[in-house]
């Protein structure tokens, strides 16, 4: 029987392990933007005031020219949550049209049981 501390390592090393290859794919923009920079952003600002009010420029996820008269390009920016957050932003014409926001907010708290009372006794196996 393996002691309850050794598969409880391996679960979180795994999940660890899971987080840092979903955090590869989330773009390498200059900076983090949060929640609220985010919720002061408007439909049809354009890209320079997007990219000023969030802090640097996104990353060209996309881009697609509909004739000479119609660009489409999504941009996409890191998010400050953990383990996974990104923003992206839809421009036309460097109209911002459409927004998408992708967070993942983990809390992980690893505390020792504490009987608080006498009678009670630690669990056995996790019951």
């Amino acid at each position: 029987m393996f002691p309850l501390g050794l598969p409880v390592a391996f679960v979180a090393a795994l999940a660890m392990a899971a987080f840092e290859v979903l955090r590869a794919t989330l773009p390498a923009s200059a900076c983090e933007v949060n929640e609220a920079q985010i919720s002061r952003l408007q439909l049809e600002m354009r890209y320079d005031t997007v990219k000023v009010a969030l802090g640097c420029d996104g990353i060209l996820a996309e881009r697609a020219d509909y004739g000479q008269d119609l660009r489409m390009e999504v941009y996409r920016w890191r998010g400050d949550a953990w383990p996974y957050a990104v923003f992206s932003a839809t421009f036309y014409n460097r109209v911002m049209h459409a927004t998408e926001k992708r967070w993942l907010r983990l809390h992980l708290e690893l505390s020792e049981f504490a009987p608080e009372k006498s009678d009670e006794t630690r669990p056995r196996n996790g019951v």
